[in-house]
């Protein structure tokens, strides 16, 4: 068993209050009322889908798209099938037991889940005024000295 799943925390949900007068934000969910013309898109798009089957990964029209909105080349455009498999494949890529790395918070927590997996080497900081204009405090101690906040 790899031994660093022991440094991770186990994964607890927050309670949910189910009011539809409160916007929430805990869970990455999408918070804006979905249009009905995007409900047909979708109702549309799904009736094409062969459901039996895994969907084209190398969904060219898709890429080539995606390159074009981000004015990269197609080659530099990965898919994945959420923001958790692209973090887990990005630090899996990146990082190794020595790497130093500052996650500054408040954050999304599955970040620091993914990150106790590949480094022992995680810093802290706090971002002041989060809700507002984002300053980060470099004030306090060298973030890489090996200390963590």
């Amino acid at each position: 068993m790899n031994k660093k799943l022991l440094n991770i925390d186990e994964y607890k949900p927050s309670e949910r209050t189910y009011d539809n007068h409160i916007s929430k934000l805990d869970w990455n969910e999408c918070n804006l009322e979905l249009s009905d013309e995007f409900h047909k898109i979708l109702l549309s798009s799904i009736s094409d889908i062969v459901l039996s089957e895994y969907p084209n990964i190398h969904n060219v029209k898709l890429l080539e798209l995606l390159a074009d909105y981000s004015n990269v080349y197609s080659d530099n455009v990965q898919i994945f099938n959420g923001s958790d498999s692209a973090l887990h494949y990005i630090f899996a890529a990146l990082l190794n037991a020595e790497t130093r790395v500052l996650i500054y918070y408040p954050n999304y927590n599955q970040i620091q889940t993914y990150l106790k997996l590949y480094t022992d080497n995680i810093n802290y900081s706090k971002i002041i005024d989060p809700f507002n204009y984002h300053v980060y405090d470099f004030s306090e101690n060298d973030p890489f000295s090996g200390g963590n906040y």
